[in-house]
């Protein structure tokens, strides 16, 4: 479980940050300096909090949670940790 979280957050974690900021930006018609930008200042910061929230609640869902509740616990997560990623995309203004 321990290793299951671990490639979950590095891996995972770094390429849905990537591609949630890069569909992003092509959305708002960003040029890649624009996007460049908004990387460099928000991909840490959203990459710490994604360390600090989904192994925690992995751990939870996993121990405490009962399974036929996982699916609506981790729609809900997935959905609030979805309007962080947004929020983080658009911190930089042009």
């Amino acid at each position: 479980l321990v290793c299951k979280i671990l490639l979950d957050s590095v891996f995972n974690g770094a390429f849905s940050i990537c591609s949630s900021f890069t569909l992003w930006s092509m959305m708002d018609r960003d040029t890649v300096p624009q996007w460049k930008r908004k990387f460099e200042k928000s991909f840490w910061e959203t990459w710490i909090m994604d360390w600090k929230t989904w192994p925690l609640y992995n751990v939870v869902c996993f121990s405490v949670i009962p399974l036929q509740f996982r699916p609506m616990t981790s729609g809900i997560a997935s959905s609030v940790w979805n309007a962080y990623i947004s929020h983080q995309s658009q911190q930089v203004e042009d």
